[in-house]
Formats: C-alpha cells, structure tokens, sequence
C-alpha cells in the first residue's frame, strides 16, 4: 500500500503536506523544518534530531505521552496524569501534525507544528468529544488558561465547548514548558491547497491572508499579542509562531 493510500481520506489537504515535509534524508528534513521556523539564531533542528511523521517510511502522527523518541518516560507519563481520568489506560490523546526535538535557545526542546491548508478546518463548532476523560480535559485545560494568564497578563479563554483544538494545542504547549521542555508552537497555513478547490472553503493565498484568518479565528479564545513572542513559563519558553509555506502534491498513484 502507498503512503497516500495509509492517509486514507485524509490524502488531501494539510496531512499528506506534512508527511512530504518531514520526506527525505535526515539533513534535508531538518534543514527544511529550520528554515519553516525562521529564527534560526534561536530554533534549529538537526539531522540528529526525531520527527514524526518520518516522510512516506511512516506517515503516523505523534501522541507525546507515548512518542519515546520524543520525550523521556517521566514527561510522558506526567502529560497522560495531567490529560487523562485514571483508568483511561491507552485512550487517545491529541496527535500533532508534526512534532521534533530541536534546540531552542540552545536547550533541547520540541517543535511542535499545527497545520491547516483551508478555511473549513479552522471550524469555531470543534468541541472535545472524549467522554470518559471528559472532566479530566476540562480541568487541565482551565489550569492552562490560568496558567497562561499569569504568565503573559493576556487575556486567554481556552476551553473545551468550543475552538478545542486551538484549545488543547496550546494548553498542551503550556504544560510541557512547566515540565521543562521549552516549546515552540507553529501554526502552519499551507497556501494554494488547490484539489480542496470548489469544496464549500476558501483557500489560503498569502502570508497575510493567513495570518489574518488566524488572528481572527482566535479572538475570543487567545491572547492575540501572544504570536512571535518568546513567552516565559516558569523559566521555560513557549514560543507560538505563525507561518506559511507552499507544498505541491504528487499524484495520488505516487
């Protein structure tokens, strides 16, 4: 089975762009990821690093609470306590579209990338669905937002009812820089997704129509000064950031 045939329905869009991005030898990928981020004084990945997906070799995403190569056994098993009811044993929690170690500001830290490629998956209706992890969610996710608040001053409104993914991405960011790990959270526009073409959704055309559709997605939900700064999180940086890139599709028979 080809790797576009594992995505399933997902074959169209952002999830297989990902998998292409993090295709090909080690020191391509992670010069690529380097360079998606910008700020190469202070974030850079290396050929050494981990990333999931590994290109079309695997193209599954990564569970932190049970990504080994990404974080060490005592992060992972603190970040499932935090996220999930006891006794929930190997229920699911958020998968990344794509997650590395790298360095940020020279400490080993996780790259961790949420990728859209149109406007129908910034949905305002996305609500947490777990049932069994339902109150567990909800109070880590209130921790988060108290927590980011006294961080930054901002105003933040994360929550579970709606916007949850936006949610959760940064609650998750939040908790592992209180563990330690210095975070740097991308929000990925991909530009000119054009088989989502005629689908009921707009397409994303450039740097600033991304990012304004970000920004007003958000309102209500994040603290809209929070972009591009490197914010402190009990000494730990968490450093969201909002960029774009342009990644063409082979054919599906590839």
């Amino acid at each position: 089975m080809g790797w576009m045939e594992q995505l399933g329905k997902e074959n169209r869009g952002s999830r297989p762009r990902c998998v292409l991005l993090c295709d090909g030898a080690a020191d391509q990928v992670a010069r690529r990821l380097t360079e998606l981020v910008g700020r190469p004084g202070e974030v850079r990945v290396s050929a050494t690093d981990q990333w999931h997906p590994r290109g079309t070799v695997c193209v599954e995403e990564a569970q932190l609470d049970k990504a080994s190569a990404l974080l060490d056994d005592a992060r992972q098993r603190r970040l499932r306590e935090w996220w999930l009811a006891k006794g929930s044993g190997e229920s699911p929690t958020p998968s990344w579209d794509i997650a590395s170690t790298c360095k940020i500001f020279g400490k080993a830290g996780l790259l961790l990338i949420e990728a859209k490629a149109h406007s129908s998956e910034l949905s305002p209706k996305d609500r947490c669905r777990a049932k069994s992890s339902r109150d567990s969610i909800n109070n880590a996710i209130r921790a988060a937002n108290d927590g980011l608040r006294c961080a930054t001053g901002g105003s933040w409104q994360l929550c579970t009812a709606q916007k949850y993914q936006l949610s959760n991405r940064f609650a998750w960011s939040w908790k592992l820089a209180t563990l330690g790990k210095p975070v740097v959270l991308v929000y990925l526009g991909f530009l000119n997704a054009e088989e989502m073409k005629g689908e009921g959704t707009t397409l994303f055309r450039s740097d600033e129509d991304w990012k304004d559709r970000l920004q007003e997605y958000g309102q209500g939900t994040i603290d809209s000064d929070c972009w591009e700064k490197a914010l402190d999180i009990g000494g730990t940086t968490l450093l969201p950031l909002i960029r774009t890139t342009r990644v063409e599709l082979c054919k599906p028979q590839c």
